[in-house]
């Protein structure tokens, strides 16, 4: 059986990501200058890989940085709504700086705890997993060479469910902005985690968890 491989990109840096602001879903601002260049440079990268299409997040961020994939390699582009960036409920728009004593209390919980977790207002964990599980299944029946662009916890979702890991674990590996990973199916294997070769000095300079 041909080996079908499908390349995880995490959206090039955010104005928000910059600014270290929780985005989800309404907080929906798209990149920085230094997010294009990236955006760029991963899609230099998946030249010659015979990709198929390009699935995204219609969010700005990840849309925006399917934009450039798409055109510099000619391939098509579709949205869907299942790989929308996790609910932050009453979290998006705001820095950790500025939240309130219960809401620092339920981001302790969100850093050691994230499969147990919801945000005020926002969505659970385990609906996500749900959601992230449902477009996995359509992926590995669809047989195409895929580049999916989406958000830093759907990304981690679809790898922890890839290996098969306990979803506590969701923060132990780390997923730049334009970083490029590779996974395929029968079986389901991580061939690439986190490649940031492409991206030389455009790397952005903080590690932004799933904001």
């Amino acid at each position: 059986m041909e080996k079908i491989n499908i390349y995880l990109i995490r959206h090039g840096e955010s104005k928000a990501n910059r600014a270290g602001i929780y985005q989800g879903q309404s907080y929906d601002v798209g990149l920085t200058l230094l997010g294009r260049r990236q955006a760029f440079f991963v899609a230099t990268a998946l030249m010659g890989k015979n990709i198929q299409k390009i699935v995204a997040s219609p969010l700005k961020r990840t849309f925006q940085t399917a934009m450039v994939i798409a055109k510099t390699i000619n391939v098509p582009l579709i949205t869907d709504q299942h790989l929308l960036e996790i609910n932050h409920g009453n979290w998006e728009g705001k820095h950790p700086n500025d939240f309130t004593k219960l809401e620092k209390k339920i981001l302790t919980q969100w850093q050691t705890e994230p499969h147990l977790t919801q945000m005020p207002d926002g969505e659970h964990f385990k609906d996500v997993m749900k959601r992230v599980g449902i477009f996995l299944l359509k992926l590995e029946k669809s047989k195409e060479t895929t580049v999916i662009v989406a958000h830093d916890l759907i990304l981690r979702v679809i790898i922890a469910m890839i290996l098969n890991l306990d979803f506590s674990n969701v923060w132990n590996f780390r997923l730049d902005n334009c970083g490029l990973n590779v996974i395929s199916f029968n079986p389901r294997r991580l061939i690439e985690l986190n490649n940031r070769a492409h991206l030389g000095s455009s790397m952005s300079l903080l590690n932004r968890q799933a904001l």
